[in-house]
């Protein structure tokens, strides 16, 4: 495996991305289920 410092960082960015995308999507859901 080539240790290319773009892709590493494409890598990150993306992990970085699904990370965040997760956490606002789970503080969601809680704010959905305690406003009911």
């Amino acid at each position: 495996m080539t240790n290319d410092p773009r892709l590493t960082a494409a890598i990150e960015a993306v992990a970085r991305t699904i990370h965040m995308l997760n956490k606002e999507r789970h503080q969601f859901r809680w704010k959905n289920a305690s406003g009911e």
